[in-house]
């Protein structure tokens, strides 16, 4: 392990008590740089085994606002506080600031960082297949239809309010699916020009092997965006003026955040995105990236997680209006990050799973044809 890392990283871990000092023999402290640990977000990871107990150490993006780390902080101890069990709560740090609380989190070279609990499993509901697969995916919305239960409640607790007072329950608009309206709106009233451009300029000047294979991809998710663009926007005009209920939601709830050991979810991780928003985009998410466009697999996935939380006809139009909005438009975001905004992934392989996966779900998908049952 470079010395350059213990530097950067045990300061850090000393103020959560998960070492004595900064001058902890290196031969008891294993650091494992995981980097992005294959997420898009921008934030970095480190693996921490201290004598067989593993922990997270996680740098935060930069330029992420301490109130909103707070905030998310805040309502996982709260779902936790509620019986959720699945979470990676935050470590606390051993040290406060002029006699105040202590943090779940500190700021270090102009970072936020926190410490965690390693979850055990594996995210590979992908490699199931037959009883283990239904299992697994009946395991998951049963688990997501929990986590929204714990946060329903936790949100209606004044301490956990970051005013003081509880949030108004009031129905209000979705901010995802006003969103996904407006950008779909805009790309198609003369927006999808300059991306075209963009990406006809990256495609003919595609030199090495992984943009030469970006390069094959990105011209297939533009066209399926035409394709499809002109019937779907105004079910998602419609349903972004639809009154829902907003509470703590997950917001990236996806194949690779939820980890099993055997059949059962064994933890939900990555909680970057976490906002107010209806549950309809967790379920819209999940059920987007375990299962694609498979009716049936709905059709079970639902059941589950009704198991736990009911959903009314107007609730399943919104997770209907939601993963039409990400099937249309997720793959041509990474057309946009890739050729437009010129970003660079280190994992390639995963950005191009990605990029096949919304490709093929665009392809297999309808305007017209629901998913929900």
């Amino acid at each position: 392990m470079p010395e350059s890392t213990h530097n950067i990283v045990s300061p850090i871990l000393a103020q959560f008590g998960i070492v004595d000092s900064v001058s902890v023999d290196q031969s008891s402290l294993q650091i494992e740089n995981l980097k992005n640990a294959g997420g898009f977000s921008g934030a970095n990871i480190w693996r921490i085994n201290r004598a067989g107990e593993m922990f997270c150490l996680r740098c935060w993006p930069t330029g992420t606002d301490v109130e909103r780390v707070a905030w998310i902080h805040a309502h996982l101890f709260a779902a936790a506080d509620r019986g959720f069990g699945l979470l990676a709560l935050p470590r606390h740090s051993t040290s406060t600031d002029s006699g105040s609380e202590r943090k779940s989190f500190i700021e270090s070279r102009n970072r936020i960082f926190e410490v965690s609990p390693w979850l055990p499993g594996v995210a590979d509901f992908e490699s199931s297949v037959g009883a283990d697969r239904d299992a697994k995916l009946a395991s998951a919305m049963t688990a997501l239809a929990a986590f929204h239960n714990a946060t329903d409640l936790a949100d209606r607790d004044p301490q956990r309010s970051g005013s003081g007072s509880p949030r108004s329950r009031s129905p209000q608009l979705s901010p995802g699916l006003q969103m996904r309206a407006a950008r779909c709106r805009r790309l198609l009233q003369g927006g999808l020009v300059e991306t075209k451009v963009a990406m006809e300029r990256y495609c003919s000047s595609a030199s090495s092997q992984h943009e030469t294979t970006f390069a094959e991809t990105l011209p297939q998710l533009v066209r399926e965006f035409e394709r499809l663009a002109p019937d779907a926007l105004p079910r998602l005009q419609h349903a972004a003026t639809q009154p829902t209920t907003l509470q703590p939601c997950l917001r990236d709830i996806w194949h690779d955040h939820v980890l099993f050991t055997g059949k059962h979810v064994s933890g939900i991780v990555d909680y970057d995105a976490m906002q107010n928003e209806t549950p309809a985009g967790d379920i819209a998410r999940l059920l987007g990236s375990l299962v694609g466009n498979c009716r049936d697999s709905w059709r079970r996935g639902l059941q589950a997680y009704e198991l736990q939380r009911s959903l009314t006809n107007a609730d399943r139009d919104l997770v209907e209006a939601f993963d039409l909005g990400n099937a249309l438009l997720s793959g041509l975001q990474w057309v946009s990050w890739i050729c437009v905004e010129g970003k660079h992934f280190p994992d390639v392989p995963a950005v191009l799973r990605r990029m096949h996966h919304w490709s093929s779900r665009i392809q297999e998908r309808s305007a017209t044809v629901r998913l929900c049952p």
